[in-house]
């Protein structure tokens, strides 16, 4: 399964999602997992034109959704258990925070959001990927999204992609 990585779109109306250029990013992708700060219900249907999406709240999401998002939420797919969360607080420790909000839970990965800055890391066994944000970047990053290879019985393979 290839799926799309995304997460700090920071939009309020649908026709400002980058739509044609998220779709060149992530190809053909098989589902979308959403780290959060959509800012309207009406983006997260728009996220849903590219692939099924799975998504969560994040700090900035205080629109009433009919669905109400989860903080945080677990995702299996092909064996393999992922975990998708925001993230919170000041950035310089976000790894550490999101493996703590996981750590009962037997992830092999976890999906979160919040600084804006794209990154793929690995603690105690676990990755820990960020995919940055498609519309504003922060840190000296660019524009962008993940893709995670997702096989049954094979690692995990993840990368960032421009927008």
């Amino acid at each position: 399964m290839r799926i799309g990585l995304i997460s700090d779109i920071h939009v309020s109306k649908p026709r400002e999602t980058p739509l044609y250029a998220l779709k060149q990013a992530f190809g053909n992708i098989d589902m979308l997992l959403s780290a959060g700060d959509h800012i309207a219900v009406s983006v997260l249907e728009e996220l849903e034109t590219i692939a099924p999406l799975k998504a969560v709240a994040g700090n900035c999401d205080k629109y009433h959704n009919p669905e109400e998002l989860s903080a945080k939420r677990i995702v299996k797919l092909n064996g393999h258990r992922i975990g998708l969360i925001h993230g919170w607080g000041e950035p310089y420790e976000d790894e550490k925070k999101v493996l703590s909000a996981f750590r009962t839970h037997n992830v092999e990965a976890i999906i979160y959001g919040h600084t804006h800055i794209p990154s793929i890391k690995e603690h105690e066994g676990v990755l820990i990927i960020n995919p940055g944000s498609p519309t504003f970047p922060r840190g000296g990053s660019s524009k962008s999204v993940g893709i995670l290879i997702v096989e049954k019985d094979q690692p995990l393979v993840v990368e960032i992609v421009r927008v």
